[in-house]
């Protein structure tokens, strides 16, 4: 999330706008910033779900010898 927060702010200082098409994302707009937002988050909560997961299963497989 913090590269996806950096690269907003880059841009954003730079004067460009994010706008991607297909997934209706616009950063020029108050809510295309919060959905490119939103959308970062849910991917970093994706990657801690899947870790938390792994994580997980070694134990229980260690439990299990």
């Amino acid at each position: 999330m913090e590269h996806l927060i950096d690269l907003s702010n880059t841009l954003q200082e730079r004067g460009v706008d994010l706008i991607v098409l297909d997934q209706g994302i616009d950063t020029s707009t108050a809510i295309g910033r919060m959905f490119f937002q939103i959308l970062g988050s849910i991917a970093e909560f994706e990657h801690a779900l899947m870790s938390e997961r792994t994580r997980d299963g070694l134990s229980a497989a260690r439990a299990r010898g």
